[in-house]
């Protein structure tokens, strides 16, 4: 399975890492800015959309700025991404019902 991370801080490498522990995922991490080092867990990192495109991810897990989550993961619906956000999910109810309505029209299952 191929997964990609957005937002790989504390928590976001916490997930990663129990994931590269106990199963053989292909993971990837969407960064905003390349870091002048390799993340910790030697995660292969995109920096593009066009770059998730072509990866093709079947999971996201948003783990990226509260503020951002509702924009990623509509982003990442769209794309047919089944989605894993972080708790909160959002600082404000807007755009919840449209993902709501996204994950539903595409079958995809959405775990806060």
């Amino acid at each position: 399975m191929r997964i990609i991370f957005f937002g790989l801080g504390s928590i976001g490498t916490r997930h990663a890492r129990i994931l590269k522990e106990q199963f053989s995922h292909e993971l990837f991490a969407f960064r905003s800015k390349k870091a002048e080092q390799e993340n910790e867990l030697s995660i292969k990192e995109v920096y593009r959309w066009d770059e998730v495109v072509q990866f093709k991810p079947e999971v996201a897990l948003v783990t990226n700025p509260t503020s951002m989550h509702i924009e990623t993961a509509l982003k990442c619906a769209r794309l047919g991404m089944h989605l894993f956000i972080e708790k909160p999910l959002s600082n404000s109810m807007d755009s919840v019902d449209e993902l709501a309505r996204l994950c539903r029209e595409k079958s995809l299952t959405c775990y806060t």
